[in-house]
């Protein structure tokens, strides 16, 4: 009963618990996974590969953006002259209507 009481307290405890965790861990020489990761040849591939993914994904985008504000500012340059024909179309048209007018 003495060794069921105690369990319960250590279960409670939270920091008791850890402090128990920490003791049987060295004891047994278990060591903690973030370790062992750093160990593990084929998980740091794979994490690099990710990080490689995430970086050029980035990339992409910016260059994505890029060429959008390139084929924006061609249209816009090419824009302009019609607008502006169209707006000088529509200023003698007012011109002429206003002359019919008086």
């Amino acid at each position: 009963s003495f060794i069921e009481g105690k369990e319960e307290y250590i279960m409670n405890e939270p920091k008791q618990l850890e402090e128990h965790m920490e003791v049987f861990n060295k004891f047994y020489n278990i060591e903690e996974e973030e370790k062992l990761d750093k160990n593990n040849e084929f998980l740091q591939i794979m994490d690099r590969a990710s990080q490689i993914r995430q970086k050029s994904n980035k990339q992409s985008l910016t260059t994505v953006n890029i060429c959008q504000e390139a084929i924006n500012n061609a249209l816009i340059s090419q824009h302009q002259p019609w607008v502006q024909r169209m707006y000088e179309k529509y200023l003698k048209q007012t011109k002429q209507v206003r002359q019919k007018e008086t």
